[in-house]
C-alpha cells in the first residue's frame, strides 16, 4: 500500500508542479478515534490533459490544535512537506468561513496574506448556503415551534424498536411509505428537510400511531394535538417545500467542478422558487395541499385528513380556521422572503464570479479551445474576446 501511495503522490505532485498556479481548500474533520484531522484539497490546471481545471484530494493530516497558528502551521506544513514549490505557486485558499480561518488579523488567511498579499481567499459556497438557511429559519419564531415538533417526532421513534416496528405496520396498512422518521441535526436546518420529508410522506400513519398511544404516553398525546393543528401541519408542508429547494441547491454545490455560471444558476433557481410564494405559492406546497382529501383554503372549520380502508375510521380532524389559513400563508411568504434576503447576503458577488469564468477552459468557445490545444495563446485570446 505504501508503494502504491507513493506512486500516486508522485504522479499528483508532477501534475501540480506543471500547473502555472495552484489553490488549496481545507476543512476539519474527526476520525473514528476522535482525532482532529485536516483534509486538504488541491485545485490546479492539468496542462497534461487539455488544460482542464481539476480538484483532487491532496492530504489528510492530524491537527495538534484549533488555534489559528496551529491550523496555519498544519496546512502550510503539509503543502511545503510535499514540495516547497507548491507553496510558491499557491494563489487561492478556500475554507468554510469561521473566524479562526478568515477573521481578524491573526486568522489563518491573514497569516497567509502576510507572505502572499495577493492571495485570493474564498468562503466555500457549500458552506455559505447552510448558513443562509440557518439565518433565515432562525429569524422566524414559528420555525422554532416546527423544529421542536420535528425533533420530538424523531426522538419518539429513535429510542424504541417497538415503536418503529409499530409505525411500519401502520404505514403498510395505510399504503404509506414505511421508512422510519429521521432525526434532525439541531445545528443544521438542511438536515431538518430530510426529517420533515420522512414525516410528511407518511403523515397519516404518524398521526395514527400517536392517536393510538395518546392514552399511553403524554408525548403521543401532545404530538397528536400538535400534528392535527393546521398551524403545525401547514407549517410542516411549507418548510418541507422550502427545504427541498435548498437541498437541491446544496446538491448542485456538491459537484466536483463548480464555476460562476453554475453557482449563479443555482442561486437564481432558488430565488425564483421563493418568489413563487408571493405570486402563486410554492409548487410542492400547492401539490401537497391539493392531495389532502377534504381540504379547502376556504373551509370555515375543521377538515378530515386520512381515514378509509386500512386507516382509522373517518380519519383525523385537522383543526382549521380562516385565521389559521391566513397564519400559514403569511408564514410561507415570510419564510420565502427571509430565505431570499439571506441568500442574497451570502452570495453578493455572483456576476464577478461569472466574469472569472473567462479564465476557465471549459467555458471557451470551441474555436478558442482548439487554439489553446494548438498552443496559439494569442489566437485563443482573440477568439475569446470576440
Amino acid at each position: 500500500m505504501d508503494s502504491i501511495s507513493s506512486v500516486l503522490r508522485d504522479a499528483q505532485t508532477t501534475k501540480l508542479l506543471s500547473s502555472p498556479k495552484t489553490a488549496f481548500a481545507i476543512d476539519e474533520s474527526t476520525d473514528v478515534s476522535h482525532t482532529s484531522e485536516m483534509i486538504i484539497y488541491a485545485q490546479y490546471v492539468d496542462v497534461l490533459n487539455d488544460f482542464k481545471i481539476e480538484l483532487e484530494y491532496f492530504e489528510m493530516v492530524a491537527c495538534p490544535g484549533s488555534s489559528a497558528k496551529e491550523l496555519y502551521d498544519t496546512v502550510t506544513g503539509a503543502v511545503k512537506g510535499r514540495d516547497k514549490r507548491l507553496f510558491d505557486k499557491w494563489v487561492a485558499f478556500a475554507t468554510d468561513g469561521p473566524s479562526v480561518m478568515v477573521g481578524g488579523s491573526n486568522s489563518v488567511t491573514q497569516r497567509l496574506k502576510v507572505i502572499k498579499p495577493h492571495l485570493i481567499d474564498i468562503h466555500c459556497v457549500g458552506h455559505r448556503q447552510p448558513l443562509a438557511a440557518k439565518d433565515a429559519f432562525s429569524s422566524i419564531a414559528h420555525c422554532s415551534k416546527l423544529d421542536e415538533v420535528v425533533h420530538a417526532c424523531g426522538s419518539f421513534f429513535s429510542h424504541s424498536t417497538q415503536r418503529r416496528e409499530e409505525l411500519v405496520e401502520i404505514a403498510d396498512a395505510n399504503n404509506d411509505d414505511n421508512t422510519q422518521v429521521e432525526m434532525a441535526c439541531k445545528t443544521r436546518w438542511l438536515s431538518t428537510g430530510n426529517a420533515t420529508d420522512s414525516i410528511v410522506e407518511k403523515y397519516e400513519s404518524v398521526v395514527e400511531q400517536h392517536w393510538k398511544n395518546r392514552s399511553v404516553t403524554i408525548t403521543s398525546d401532545g404530538l397528536y394535538r400538535k400534528l392535527t393543528d393546521w398551524n403545525i401541519f401547514g407549517g410542516l408542508l411549507i418548510i418541507t417545500d422550502v427545504l427541498g429547494k435548498l437541498k437541491k441547491m446544496s446538491l448542485t454545490f456538491q459537484q466536483k467542478q463548480l464555476d460562476g455560471h453554475v453557482v449563479r444558476k443555482a442561486v437564481n433557481d432558488l430565488l425564483t422558487a421563493m418568489n413563487a410564494y408571493e405570486t402563486s405559492w410554492g409548487t410542492n406546497f400547492r401539490a401537497m395541499v391539493k392531495a389532502i382529501p377534504g381540504y379547502s383554503s376556504d373551509a370555515p372549520s375543521d377538515f378530515t385528513y386520512g381515514g378509509g380502508e386500512g386507516g382509522v375510521e373517518g380519519g383525523f380532524a385537522i383543526s382549521f380556521s380562516k385565521s389559521k389559513r391566513d397564519f400559514v400563508e403569511a408564514f410561507g411568504r415570510k419564510l420565502a422572503k427571509a430565505v431570499t434576503l439571506r441568500v442574497n447576503e451570502r452570495f453578493p458577488l455572483l456576476e464577478i464570479a461569472v466574469a472569472f469564468d473567462i479564465f476557465d477552459r471549459r467555458r471557451f468557445p470551441e474555436a478558442a479551445a482548439a487554439a489553446v490545444r494548438m498552443g496559439d495563446k494569442a489566437g485563443a485570446v482573440e477568439r475569446r474576446v470576440r
